[in-house]
């Protein structure tokens, strides 16, 4: 009943005396309720990639299944970004940001690096570093074998950047000449992100177009550094 929700106020009434003025009041339960507004902290989607790789599972598994799965994700940031990985016993287990050589990507890389929270079981390295030992490295690649000690160079500093001319024994075959082993040997050398942002023009030719004064590959790096102002 309304009467069960009537307060009742004194005041001054016409004469001086006391008047009753009746105020209804509606019972708690019957008001309408509006909620505090919550504000979730907007992220990014470099943010929201680290959120998920701390959350998953399957990160102690095998390596290539780790970078298939962590390649998927970091499409929604760039889809040039792919992964490299340590073995599962490594500590702290290595985790290698790529732009798979695309310059465009560089960006994406450094900016996903730098959202990476500290994590004590994971050292998170931007771009594909320089190898120790380039200069005595091999690869298979289809059906060529890539030898450092096959391949020579000639380094000329071009403005800000170092313009190379590679020469490489399976070049001299005109059947086979990829120029993947080729690029994957500079990686080994000079690391990802020189070879990306401080290498100019490259040129590819055959071991046997060699100029006399053409380099050894072991002499690279210094040479590169050297030309670079590295």
């Amino acid at each position: 009943m309304e009467s069960d929700f009537v307060a009742r106020f004194a005041e001054p009434g016409p004469l001086g005396g006391t008047g009753v003025s009746p105020v209804l009041l509606r019972p708690i339960a019957q008001q309408k309720y509006t909620p505090p507004m919550l504000f979730r902290k907007k992220t990014t989607p470099h943010q929201d990639f680290w959120t998920w790789f701390q959350k998953s599972r399957f990160l102690r598994t095998d390596g290539q299944l780790v970078v298939e799965k962590l390649g998927k994700r970091a499409n929604a940031i760039h889809d040039s970004i792919v992964f490299e990985i340590g073995p599962p016993d490594q500590r702290p287990r290595e985790l290698i940001i790529s732009a798979d050589g695309i310059r465009e990507a560089v960006e994406h890389v450094e900016a996903l690096a730098d959202a990476a929270p500290p994590m004590e079981d994971w050292k998170i390295t931007r771009f594909r570093p320089r190898l120790a030992r380039f200069q005595d490295m091999q690869l298979n690649f289809g059906e060529v074998t890539a030898k450092a000690e096959n391949m020579r160079f000639v380094a000329r500093r071009d403005d800000a950047l170092v313009d190379l001319s590679i020469f490489a024994d399976w070049y001299d075959d005109p059947r086979r000449q990829p120029d993947g082993p080729a690029f994957i040997m500079l990686d080994m050398a000079l690391g990802e992100y020189d070879v990306m942002c401080r290498v100019g023009h490259i040129e590819m030719h055959p071991l046997a177009e060699a100029p006399e004064h053409a380099q050894p590959w072991a002499d690279l790096r210094d040479t590169f550094d050297r030309l670079s102002d590295h």
